[in-house]
């Protein structure tokens, strides 16, 4: 039974001849991951690979051998330094760490042999693989750290991108080709591909649980906040458009604004800026197509113009009854929304046709705008869509 200095001792007389074999045990174990490990070989230079056993083995003998402490720092910031080298060469973590264990069996290897020769003591061959599984141990988690580093840095960098192209397709009307090329390329697009392009208020961090649900069958997908709103921009396809109305349909801090499929990122910056501009006057807790809120867009970006006009082509209502007054705006919201036939609307509102159609022709004597003229009528849902912020109602 060897006593604990006589086990480093034989430890350490095990260490010296393999460390003097560095070089060969370096070429054997890359030689073996070059051929088990095709990202090695595809990835991995030659002149990386050599420097990176001689890092990993170098330190795991060091070791063994009783190398300084500041030695084996040194290595330990090597092996973080290589995981990062790793992951922006794009070598799976999961390949990195089987490279390690590669050097491990070839270091494992002649001391096997050595112990069945009867060259070494069962213990001190144990405590040898012990010490040195302990030290590749110590070498995958400094991998590991640098390449878990790297990916953060790699995701930042890969975000600010992002952000920067999103953000040149918010502001940028008229970029060339090329620029737009580069932009859907750092946005993961076809330069021709079909868009779903929304602008949307949606509160309580929902920006980043929309991307992220946009993204969970694989698309590309950003969501970029501008301002009091986020543009979002992802593929087209029925899937996301429910996405989206899964986060806001029913929710009244939430509302979105979605312009129809846009065909080509050099379409996008139109398609954002549309939907932006509408998204002021979309109605809370639904998503709203861009092009049923141009009437709406007009007033509330013209409103010295809009109220105004409105309150001079249907002042004359306020002269009514109050009942016969709201009987009249009653018939009028519903033939507004209800967009159908004057039976339509009775049906909705629970009257007979007749008495939609009296009430029409009431609001064409009071106002002298004809329910029947494409101009008169377009001035009226203006006018009606103006009212709002000033007519008083029940």
């Amino acid at each position: 039974m060897l006593t604990d200095s006589e086990l480093d001792d034989a430890v350490r007389a095990i260490g010296a001849p393999l460390l003097e074999r560095l070089d060969e045990l370096v070429e054997l174990a890359n030689a073996r991951i070059s051929s088990e490990l095709p990202s090695y070989h595809t990835l991995v230079p030659p002149d990386d690979l050599r420097a990176s056993g001689r890092n990993v083995v170098g330190m795991v003998l060091g070791q063994l051998v009783g190398a300084s402490r500041s030695d084996m720092d040194g290595s330990v910031k090597a092996a973080v330094e290589r995981g990062r080298q790793r992951q922006a060469q794009g070598v799976a973590l999961e390949d990195v760490l089987r490279a390690v264990r590669l050097d491990f069996a070839i270091l494992w290897e002649p001391v096997v042999e050595m112990t069945r020769d009867g060259k070494l003591p069962a213990e001190v061959s144990s405590l040898a693989m012990l010490r040195i599984w302990e030290s590749l141990e110590g070498v995958m988690l400094a991998l590991t750290e640098g390449y878990r580093y790297q990916e953060i840095v790699a995701d930042r960098e890969s975000l600010g991108r992002r952000t920067r192209a999103m953000t040149a397709l918010v502001y940028e009307p008229d970029m060339d080709p090329r620029t737009l090329e580069r932009h859907a390329e750092v946005l993961g697009f076809e330069v021709s591909e079909t868009l779903l392009i929304i602008a949307a208020r949606l509160g309580d961090r929902q920006d980043s649980h929309l991307e992220m649900r946009w993204r969970a069958d694989g698309a590309e997908a950003h969501v970029l906040l501008v301002g009091d709103h986020v543009v979002g921009l992802t593929r087209w396809s029925e899937r996301n458009a429910r996405v989206l109305s899964d986060i806001v349909e029913g929710f009244e801090d939430r509302l979105a604004v979605v312009v129809p499929p846009v065909v080509g990122i050099a379409e996008a910056h139109r398609a954002i800026s549309l939907a932006r501009s509408v998204l002021p006057a979309a109605p809370t807790g639904t998503v709203t197509a861009a092009r049923d809120l141009l009437v709406e867009s007009l007033v509330i970006s013209q409103p010295s113009i809009a109220t105004p006009l409105s309150r001079v082509l249907l002042g004359p209502l306020l002269d009514l009854p109050p009942v016969e007054r709201e009987r009249l705006l009653e018939t009028l919201d519903g033939w507004m929304v209800i967009d159908g036939t004057t039976t339509d609307v009775a049906k909705q509102l629970y009257r007979h046709r007749n008495t939609v159609i009296n009430h029409l022709r009431r609001v064409e004597e009071v106002t002298g705008l004809s329910t029947n003229r494409p101009r008169d009528i377009a001035t009226l849902v203006a006018a009606l869509t103006a009212a709002r912020s000033w007519m008083p109602r029940r």
